[in-house]
């Protein structure tokens, strides 16, 4: 797995193969070509753009309700890979403030297991996990993506729970503090963590707190 460093995320542009169905493409480029207030857009992008504020949460919602219900095990499927590619993501996070991460490291080793063995229960797996919470504060909303990892196998109000983790890692410091990383880090949802996760994939890039948000640059709308 690379980590996103000194790497571009202005280019919207889809896998070809295999092809993502037509109306999320279309749903995704639509995400790519707004603005948002509560990316704080209005720091930095051209005056010309409209922002829209209060529609994220609403958007999120709507891209993830096109990935299905979780009833079927495909679908099921694409909601633990978007949660685990979160939960890599933060991960970073949680080893430099918790003393003892080997909760969360069984974690992620139970998502290994289960991606080689689809017969491996994560239910009966998850819960044996008691998840080490250490002083929080800082690190709570990178901690919530575990929690809200350990859910999903129960297929209750599941895309509701990834909504949650998206919010943790977009609006919230899930990921990295500061305001500036917000949109890179929505693009990185848009051209790879959803993508890969409608065919059951890991994304190509891990986003952390050490991505140079200096060699980014702006990004182009279509």
């Amino acid at each position: 797995m690379s980590f996103i460093k000194n790497t571009a995320l202005n280019k919207f542009q889809m896998p070809s193969s295999p092809k993502l169905p037509q109306q999320i493409e279309d749903e995704l480029l639509c995400l790519w070509n707004k603005a948002y207030g509560e990316l704080y857009e209005d720091d930095w992008i051209d005056s010309e753009v409209i922002i829209t504020e209060g529609e994220l949460d609403i958007d999120i919602i709507k891209i993830l309700t096109l990935y299905g219900d979780a009833i079927d095990e495909n679908s099921l499927g694409r909601f633990i890979y978007i949660n685990w590619a979160l939960c890599q993501s933060v991960k970073q996070k949680i080893d430099a403030y918790l003393s003892d991460p080997s909760e969360y490291e069984s974690v992620l080793k139970d998502l290994e297991a289960w991606s080689k063995n689809n017969s491996y229960s994560l239910n009966d797996a998850f819960s044996k996990r008691n998840l080490n919470m250490g002083n929080a504060g800082a690190v709570m909303e990178a901690i919530m993506v575990y929690e809200n990892m350990l859910k999903i196998p129960a297929r209750q109000n599941i895309i509701e729970i990834v909504a949650d983790s998206i919010d943790s890692c977009l609006q919230g410091t899930g990921i990295c503090h500061g305001t500036i990383d917000k949109r890179a880090i929505f693009n990185w949802l848009i051209i790879d963590v959803f993508p890969n996760a409608y065919f059951h994939k890991l994304p190509n890039y891990t986003y952390t707190s050490s991505f140079d948000i200096n060699n980014w640059g702006y990004f182009e709308r279509l």
